[in-house]
């Protein structure tokens, strides 16, 4: 009777060890689970995260393309302003080197005439033409006015 309750003993020791080491698995696997469970949920809130990332750059994409556009806009009139017509064509005339007179700047340069034998005989004063540049007068209006049409 001893020798079977020695068995008994045994084969229960054995058992109790067994659940014991059933319960430590069963812990392990509830650890587990919960890592896993932790996981899903940042990987829900990165997904969540992911869709407004998404909805805010099509909302990028949009101001993007409003900001293309505004850009065609203004460059195609600055290229109508660049093809405005001149309402001046100022003509260009030579001048010798010799001379000494510069026109258009409104002064009075001496001149000297040079006889045949070359030697200096007589001073002259030659007075240029009081000239105003309209043309720069012009862009500038022009340009004044894009800029307000801009803005």
């Amino acid at each position: 009777m001893e020798k079977e309750s020695k068995e008994l003993k045994e084969k229960l020791d054995k058992l109790n060890q067994e659940i014991k080491d059933k319960d430590k698995l069963s812990e392990k696997q509830k650890d587990k689970i919960k890592d896993l469970e932790e996981k899903i949920d940042k990987l829900k809130e990165k997904l969540e995260k992911g869709k407004d990332d998404k909805d805010l750059s099509a909302d990028m994409k949009k101001e993007i393309d409003k900001l293309t556009d505004k850009i065609k806009e203004l460059e195609k009139k600055a290229n109508e302003v660049g093809r405005a017509p001149v309402m001046h064509n100022p003509t260009v005339t030579p001048i010798s080197p010799i001379s000494g007179i510069k026109q258009g700047t409104g002064n009075v340069s001496p001149q000297t005439s040079i006889n045949s034998s070359g030697k200096g005989s007589a001073t002259q004063e030659s007075k240029g033409a009081n000239t105003k540049d309209t043309n720069s007068n012009e862009s500038k209006e022009k340009e004044k006015q894009v800029v307000i049409q801009i803005s």
